[in-house]
């Protein structure tokens, strides 16, 4: 029998404010910690289940050691709500060095693991038992295996697509036109067997030498964008500024082929910005970092937002709050965005949680909620219990709903005992603070029947609009532009969900 939510749970999430309470639930580490591994190299959750890369870990679950192979621990939130350890993924072909878990990523059953010194990249599924099996390792159809690409240093899945960096690929989308360290980025697409396959190549148009296009990447639904933070030229191909950066949005046609429509730059763009070396896209949108634009030549993130007429505008510049703006806390160097909710990592970040007690590259994360007005607006400020110095807690950032898990890839550290360097951690926290939905003085519009059992229906005529639906978890189950007035909502579970359709307010419907 199918569950069904009330409209309860909905007056309970539209009550709330901003007032927040992040609690931390789980210390995590791996199986066998001596030091070395990068523990929290890389972070992803989505519902139930997280994963952890530890890219230079060297012993598997059963004790075979590989040095530096690397790997990515799997944990799972039990009915009860309590958050264990459940297993931790190889690769079938591991080899020294080859430090997968470099990136990971999540999206329901499915666990993308990217390396930085290794001629693949990894999926591993879930098995229906809560068994994390691997079934296929994928390469860019002409990179052979030349390590050199770092082919998997950024990864990204949405839907049935998975998007791979390679910063240091050097040649074009036919393969000819050599430029060393121009980088590119690969589309692959499961096909109607369930199988992964290469869709397609993705170079900037305007590429050059020691660009390094697809240093990070990121997929929601038909958009998409990479980083090329050692671009020199503005968004008109002039102007140029040493590694100022660039950020590159694609979008999928009706031919499912992934066109470049807009390169961005930020407004205050400099020498040395290293503007998109992390990005992160979330329907639409976007949100990019930048080194040296901040307040004393700290870092700040930049806000995109595709508008109706298909362009993306940088709407805001968020600068990190109290001591966080200093050159090196390294604020946005990880980032993630779920729903109205947003967390950034600062893993050079100096003080406690108060800002009071200074210890040297111990790390923050800093969560922001979207407010009535479509500005993100600081919080919270977490950090690790146990925060140690040269910790690096924030080095990378996650969020689910109302679960956040950050990663700290350095700590270990102290003066007593440095063999555990390096070790690193990764941090779970909880909130009882739901999703906030946001309304403005956008326009309204009509859905029925509601609740809805196989379709739902717009009054007006909205063809043309993109729209996006996520749970109450603050998950994107579906975003599309619509080519009817009707959304099929059989493939969707029993449950409350809300509607986001651009320019309007956000509206919500159960589906029986």
């Amino acid at each position: 029998m199918k569950r069904l939510f009330t409209p309860l749970l909905f007056l309970a999430i539209i009550s709330q404010g901003f007032a927040q309470n992040w609690n931390e639930v789980l210390t995590m580490q791996d199986l066998t910690p001596g030091g070395g591994e990068f523990f929290g190299a890389s972070v992803a959750i989505d519902g139930d289940f997280a994963v952890v890369g530890a890219n230079k870990d060297s012993e598997s679950e059963d004790g075979t050691f590989v040095a530096s192979s690397g790997s990515a621990s799997v944990y799972m939130k039990d009915p009860n709500g309590n958050w264990s350890f459940l297993q931790k993924l190889v690769a079938s072909d591991r080899d020294g060095g080859d430090q997968i878990g470099y990136d990971v990523d999540i999206q329901g059953d499915i666990i993308v693991v990217g390396a930085y010194y290794e001629d693949g990249f990894y999926i591993f599924e879930n098995d229906g038992t809560n068994n994390w099996i691997e079934i296929q390792k994928l390469i860019g159809s002409d990179l052979a295996s030349d390590i050199q690409d770092v082919f998997g240093c950024s990864v990204s899945i949405s839907g049935n697509s998975i998007v791979i960096g390679a910063f240091l690929h050097e040649t074009d989308e036919n393969g000819a036109n050599i430029l060393t360290g121009a980088g590119s980025a690969y589309v692959f697409d499961k096909n109607s067997e369930g199988m992964w396959v290469e869709a397609q190549k993705l170079v900037a148009p305007d590429r050059d030498a020691a660009d390094f296009f697809g240093h990070s990447v990121s997929i929601s639904g038909d958009y998409l964008v990479c980083g090329a933070y050692q671009g020199q030229m503005d968004e008109n191909g002039e102007n140029p500024k040493y590694q100022s950066g660039a950020a590159y949005f694609f979008e999928r046609n009706s031919s499912d082929t992934w066109e470049m429509v807009q390169k961005v730059v930020p407004s205050n763009r400099d020498a040395g910005d290293r503007f998109a070396k992390t990005t992160h896209l979330e329907g639409t949108t976007a949100i990019m970092n930048s080194h040296l634009t901040g307040p004393g030549g700290g870092s700040q993130v930049f806000v995109y937002n595709r508008d109706n007429a298909g362009n993306w505008n940088e709407d805001q510049i968020i600068s990190g709050p109290n001591e966080a703006t200093a050159e090196q806390d390294h604020f946005g160097h990880s980032m993630d965005i779920a729903g109205s909710r947003m967390v950034v990592g600062a893993y050079g970040h100096d003080f406690d949680v108060n800002d009071e007690n200074e210890l040297a590259d111990t790390g923050a994360a800093f969560i922001y909620d979207l407010n009535e007005d479509g500005q993100w607006i600081f919080t919270e400020k977490i950090v690790a219990s146990d925060a140690g110095i040269y910790a690096n807690f924030g080095w990378a950032v996650g969020i689910s709903g109302s679960t956040c898990l950050v990663g700290a890839n350095a700590s270990g550290y102290t003066p007593e005992d440095e063999s555990l360097y390096n070790t690193g951690s990764a941090y779970l926290f909880e909130t009882d603070t739901p999703q906030s939905v946001i309304e403005s003085t956008l326009l309204d519009f009509q859905i029925y029947p509601n609740p809805a059992q196989d379709y739902l229906s717009f009054a007006q005529d909205l063809k043309g609009a993109k729209v996006t639906v996520t749970n109450t978890m603050g998950q994107v189950v579906l975003t599309q532009n619509l080519t009817e007035n009707t959304i099929d909502t059989r493939v969707f579970q029993a449950g409350l969900y809300l509607m986001r359709v651009e320019g309007y307010k956000t509206q919500t419907f159960i589906v029986q």
